[in-house]
C-alpha cells in the first residue's frame, strides 16, 4: 500500500510578506506571523474587471479579461489577456503568456516567466529573483536569482545575475 502525502505549498502573507509552508489545499489560513486570514483561493478573470482582490493563490487573467482598475495582489499572476489600469502585485510569480498587454509601471512580481510564443520589451530595467524565458524578451535586467532561458527562448539586452541557465 501507499502513503499519500499532502502536497506542501509555499504561502507569503500578502499583509506582511512571512513566508511559510502549508501542506494540503485548505480555503484559507492564517499568517504564522501577524495572524491575518489569508484567502488562498484561485481566481480567474475572463470579462471587464475593476476592484481589489487579495490572495495567497493564483489569479489567472483569460484572453477576454481585462483589468480596468484596482489592485490585485496575488501569490501568482498569469497574463493573458490585458491590464489597462490599476496595480498587480505578484508576491511569487508573474507569468506572460500569448496575448498579454499590459503597462510594465503596473506589474511588480519577485520571479518572472515568458511563455513560448510571447515577444515582449520592457523599456526601464527591471529586477527580479528568478526568470525563465521560453519566448523572447528584450530588456536589461537585475536578476539575484537565476535564469533560465529554455529551448526556442531568445534574451536581448543587458543582465546582471548570479547564475544563468541556458537549455539546448
Amino acid at each position: 500500500s501507499h502513503t499519500a502525502v499532502p502536497v506542501k505549498h509555499v504561502i507569503e502573507c500578502y499583509e506582511c510578506g512571512y513566508r511559510f509552508q502549508l501542506h494540503g489545499r485548505v480555503p484559507k489560513t492564517n499568517c504564522n506571523k501577524c495572524r491575518a486570514t489569508l484567502d488562498l483561493s484561485d481566481h480567474t478573470i475572463d470579462k471587464r474587471w475593476s476592484g481589489t482582490l487579495k490572495t495567497a493563490g493564483t489569479v489567472r487573467v483569460t484572453a477576454d479579461g481585462v483589468v480596468e482598475a484596482g489592485s490585485i495582489i496575488a501569490n501568482d499572476f498569469i497574463l493573458e489577456g490585458k491590464v489597462e489600469a490599476g496595480n498587480v502585485k505578484a508576491m511569487r510569480r508573474l507569468e506572460l503568456r500569448p496575448g498579454a498587454r499590459f503597462s510594465e509601471h503596473n506589474l511588480q512580481a519577485a520571479d518572472l516567466a515568458i511563455a513560448a510564443g510571447v515577444s515582449i520589451a520592457l523599456i526601464e530595467p527591471a529586477e527580479y529573483r528568478d526568470v525563465e524565458i521560453a519566448g523572447t524578451l528584450r530588456a536589461n535586467l537585475q536578476v539575484t536569482g537565476t535564469v533560465t532561458i529554455h529551448t526556442g527562448g531568445l534574451l536581448q539586452g543587458e543582465l546582471h545575475g548570479e547564475s544563468l541557465v541556458v537549455k539546448e
